[in-house]
């Protein structure tokens, strides 16, 4: 039986933290009861001495007259719903990663709120990765982060008939790792190439057999100066191309979507009572145009008049092969 002071005082808590919120508070008496299957015989005061000293150390121990339980945690329940919900979310963590991640994080509330949000969370199907070493890439890179060391890998991608095969015949990347970036439900490591003087990104799913080097990391002065979103914005969803500054007119309901796209300093311009205009930078490329393409006509391009020509051309080539096709 376990009688110390020291691990009833534990016990006190698990069963707060597992048990207890405002809504299922605890008298002492039902804890004596509940130690009690933990092979721990007390009385009553003593658990009221225990709650006080679980109060004095930092522990937000509230009592009412139902009883005593714990008044706020780590994380309150709509956080740990959002934590998990990103989880179940991410392609490229597999579908038992994902379950013990969920379970960790339950781990985080009581019991009976953990079985709620498993339950809302787990029943949601997505597609998922069976790649089970981005798990362990990721940990890797953290040790080469904190290590300031540059790292080498292989690096693969899909063939036409549906294998992961080496790019470059196999030769390793040497790269400077920076950060890891969550971008459009794949996860990606930005790193600094010293022989194109450049940042590249890489998805972490498709590089493997990466080793840490004896080398230390070089583009800090490159990865200081960048600008995280604008990066994403150039490489991630509109690929690499010419920037240029152009001159967009949208119908007026597309305001809220330029604002989630260009970020909320955009400044909008009424042309009409149906339409303004915006003034942004982008990379001028065919997944602009796609972008463009995307709304329907809600969305035309003004200015410069080369970019606009540039989008009528691409827009009259796939319609003269979809033409050709026909014939």
């Amino acid at each position: 039986m376990r009688t110390g002071k020291q691990a009833r005082i534990l016990y006190v808590l698990k069963i707060l933290w597992l048990e207890t919120d405002e809504e299922h508070p605890l008298t002492a008496g039902q804890i004596v009861k509940k130690l009690s299957t933990y092979g721990i015989t007390c009385e009553r005061k003593s658990v009221y001495r225990d709650l006080e000293e679980l109060e004095a150390f930092g522990f937000d121990i509230l009592t009412n007259q139902r009883g005593s339980f714990l008044g706020s945690r780590i994380f309150e329940l709509p956080e740990l719903q959002i934590l998990m919900d990103a989880v179940q979310s991410a392609k490229f963590v597999t579908q038992d990663k994902t379950e013990q991640m969920i379970h960790k994080l339950g781990m985080l509330t009581t019991q009976e709120e953990a079985k709620g949000l498993k339950k809302q969370v787990l029943r949601r199907t997505s597609a998922k990765t069976e790649n089970e070493s981005i798990y362990y890439n990721v940990d890797l890179l953290l040790r080469a982060f904190q290590e300031n060391t540059k790292i080498s890998f292989s690096y693969y991608v899909w063939s036409v008939d549906g294998r992961l095969v080496p790019k470059k015949n196999g030769q390793k990347y040497v790269i400077s790792p920076w950060f890891l970036q969550w971008e459009g439900q794949q996860y990606y490591l930005i790193g600094y190439d010293s022989q194109a003087n450049q940042m590249k990104h890489f998805r972490l799913d498709k590089m493997k057999y990466i080793e840490m080097l004896h080398q230390k990391r070089e583009g800090k002065e490159v990865y200081d100066g960048l600008n995280l979103e604008e990066y994403s914005r150039e490489h991630f969803r509109m690929y690499q191309g010419e920037r240029l500054v152009v001159t967009l007119q949208c119908e007026n309901a597309l305001a809220g979507a330029m604002l989630d796209h260009f970020g909320t300093a955009l400044w909008m311009h009424a042309v009409d009572a149906h339409h303004f205009s915006i003034v942004v930078s982008v990379i001028v490329s065919d997944k602009f145009f796609g972008w463009i393409a995307s709304y329907g006509g809600k969305i035309r391009i003004m200015d410069p008049i080369s970019v606009r020509e540039q989008f009528h051309h691409l827009l009259s080539s796939l319609l003269e092969c979809e033409e050709n096709d026909k014939g």
